[in-house]
């Protein structure tokens, strides 16, 4: 439902609005390559080296938040993709903000791969509500990441910066 034929969108999609740096105070959605299902976070980034990560990760077999963290960017050998989700032009977030919202979001109680993208779905539907990100449709974003993520597999390097671009569906 997600994912698009990779090859098609090689060849067909330039992705033209893609950057290979990011905006030090906005908000990025992150894609995460793993062995298994990608993995998905938001990172407000501070830096073209660093930022903020939220999301929930797995350990034992049960979801947990993790937030607030510091998460490499230059240099990071997982993350392949970012996808700018709110500017720091429409006002300052901080790190309190987005934990204070996120931390709502019921994390699940099963482990089952993917579950980190529906957390996240709930996250940026939550910051939506509070007034701090602007989404149109968080089902054509989700389509929007998946497709960002399934043509970045080679982005899986730390010699590398992950592949930037600014949504379609977020303001």
């Amino acid at each position: 439902m997600f994912l698009h034929d990779p090859y098609y969108l090689i060849n067909h999609n330039a992705n033209r609005s893609c950057r290979s740096t990011v905006t030090a105070g906005s908000l990025y959605l992150a894609g995460f390559a793993q062995a298994g299902a990608l993995h998905a976070a938001l990172l407000l980034v501070t830096s073209s080296a660093e930022g903020y990560i939220f999301h929930i990760t797995t350990k034992s077999g049960i979801w947990a938040f993790n937030g607030g963290m510091l998460q490499k960017i230059q240099g990071s050998l997982s993350l392949i993709s970012l996808i700018k989700i709110c500017d720091v032009s429409k006002g300052t977030i901080t790190k309190e903000d987005i934990e204070e919202i996120v931390r709502q979001v019921n994390v699940p109680a099963s482990c089952q791969d993917g579950e980190c993208l529906v957390w996240i779905c709930g996250a940026v539907n939550l910051l939506t509500e509070n007034g701090l990100v602007t989404l149109t449709s968080v089902e054509n974003l989700v389509d929007e990441f998946s497709t960002f993520c399934a043509v970045n597999r080679s982005y899986t390097t730390s010699s590398k910066y992950p592949n930037v671009k600014t949504s379609s569906y977020c303001a």
